[in-house]
């Protein structure tokens, strides 16, 4: 007996052995074989490799399913799916087992911070990492990890215009640099430095020496600055012709790969001015409209990090270009020309603010339909919350009597009364303030002027829902309607209830009477 349950226990284990190698094989292949693939396949099938990773409950493997995900999606500029996908794969490391691979996690994720606009938390995160790495040398990935995240903190000090903070991370990564192309991107970075500190020869010398580097490892991106940075230098230098130069190998390497970032926006801007002064109208029209393409790319790649630079070129930027145009006319006497440009514009900006409003407006569909839906399953009127078993003898006998009472009170609609208090309730119905209190709390789970605020606004809008009448009040005029003595109490209990302003809900409700007429 005991030999069978000991052979059934063996051959469980060696099936079981078996099924777990055959999915680590299968979330390998999902996660790696990505030649020729589209991106909806290839994220279709990152997606199978998580749901197999959690079918095996090992947190080191789903970590590192979530992690090829998060990656993916950083390399085609999805940043905020990217963050959301680090985030899932760090909560899946315990961070004192697997610490080296948590704080790479959290690398990534400060990276992704980054490109969304988050500055500040990218660096508190990238001083975690910093602190971590550094004091664990004796692991050996962990030294090209610490490389890693000092040239990051020497990036976003020089973005924040740290140029202090910036130096100081930047000497202690060229101390420990690991070899030639990490040490030329150090480089790089000190190139940085000296151009914000004056220092534009020096600056000018290492930008050069690291530029070969960046090129031999097809870095496109760091190309672009690069070469944009050599361009600043001789501008402040006074050489505007060797500048124009630089600029214009960015402009052709953002043409030719569309790469972008919103600080090589002034590379663009600097080309358009050059041209004005030249007076050459045809080299600035290209600027201008590749200057439309960047911005538009821009806003569309994140939104989050572009929308003030995009909403600057839209209010402020469009008048410059109105001007410009109307100067076009002049040079150009090319009436095709201008309606052009300006079709692109308008067209541009058309399509960009209808995409947002859409968006918009298909959120506040969704929220208002499904308060509707709730509203007619679950209204807070018809509704008693399940008596709560531990409550005394004598509150269950004396809530019973106020069960009735409260329900004759909803049903008569006396709440829209704006004289109704606690107090004055709790005598209508021949109690006291403390047990109609209790009651309210106990039974609807909620206080009394919460109570209150939602029976008015859940009948204001089913008035609002089957008398169109009501769709033509005021604001005063519903928050009368149903009790409130002010609109702006009427329109924060409305928010607080549905977690949508009146305005939203009601212009919802009145596009669809339109529809149905």
């Amino acid at each position: 007996m005991k030999f069978k349950i000991i052979f059934h226990l063996f051959f469980v284990s060696i099936y079981t052995f078996a099924q777990t190698n055959i999915k680590n094989e299968s979330i390998k292949e999902l996660m790696n074989d990505r030649i020729d693939l589209s991106y909806d396949v290839i994220v279709d099938r990152l997606d199978k490799a998580i749901n197999l990773a959690i079918a095996t409950n090992d947190s080191e493997l789903i970590s590192k399913a979530y992690l090829e995900k998060a990656t993916f999606l950083y390399g085609q500029k999805k940043y905020k799916s990217s963050l959301e996908n680090y985030l899932k794969s760090s909560q899946y490391l315990n961070s004192k087992i697997n610490s080296s691979q948590y704080h790479t996690i959290q690398y990534g994720l400060a990276l992704a911070n980054q490109q969304i606009g988050n500055i500040e938390e990218a660096k508190i995160i990238l001083l975690e990492c910093y602190n971590y790495f550094k004091a664990n040398p004796e692991v050996e990935d962990n030294k090209k990890a610490l490389a890693a995240v000092l040239g990051r903190l020497t990036v976003l000090n020089i973005l924040n215009k740290d140029i202090i903070s910036a130096e100081k991370y930047n000497l202690e990564h060229l101390k420990g640099s690991n070899d030639k192309i990490d040490t030329d991107y150090a480089l790089k970075n000190k190139g940085i430095i000296q151009f914000y500190k004056g220092n534009y020869d020096l600056s000018i010398d290492l930008l050069n020496n690291s530029l070969q580097t960046i090129i031999n490892n097809k870095d496109v991106y760091w190309e672009m600055f690069v070469l944009y940075y050599l361009g600043e230098n001789y501008y402040n230098k006074g050489d505007q012709l060797k500048a124009i130069q630089y600029y214009k190998k960015v402009k052709a390497l953002y043409q030719k790969t569309g790469i972008t970032d919103i600080v090589l926006r002034d590379n663009f801007l600097k080309l358009n001015n050059y041209y004005k002064e030249q007076g050459d109208k045809e080299s600035q029209v290209e600027v201008i409209n590749t200057l439309i393409e960047f911005d538009s790319v821009n806003y569309v790649v994140n939104q989050d990090v572009s929308q003030h630079y995009f909403n600057d070129y839209i209010k402020s930027n469009l008048t410059l270009e109105k001007n410009q145009l109307e100067k076009e006319v002049k040079f150009l006497n090319n009436q095709k020309v201008i309606l052009l440009i300006i079709i692109i514009i308008i067209a541009t900006t058309s399509f960009l603010v209808y995409k947002k409003l859409k968006k918009k407006n298909e959120l506040l569909n969704i929220k208002v339909e499904e308060y509707l839906d709730k509203l007619s399953q679950d209204s807070t009127e018809d509704i008693v919350v399940a008596k709560v078993e531990t409550i005394s003898d004598s509150d269950k006998f004396l809530f019973q009597e106020l069960e009735e009472k409260i329900r004759i009170f909803e049903d008569n609609i006396d709440f829209i009364n704006s004289d109704v208090s606690l107090d004055s309730l709790a005598k209508n119905l021949n109690t006291n303030r403390s047990s109609l209190s209790k009651f309210i709390n106990t039974y609807k789970h909620k206080n009394f002027r919460k109570y209150l605020n939602d029976l008015r606004i859940n009948y204001i809008i089913k008035m609002l829902v089957s008398d169109k009448k009501y769709l033509n009040l005021t604001m005063d005029g519903l928050a009368e309607e149903c009790g409130f003595n002010s609109r702006q109490k009427f329109s924060d209990a409305f928010l607080d209830t549905t977690s949508i302003r009146p305005k939203d809900f009601i212009k919802n409700l009145s596009e669809k009477a339109l529809k149905q007429e």
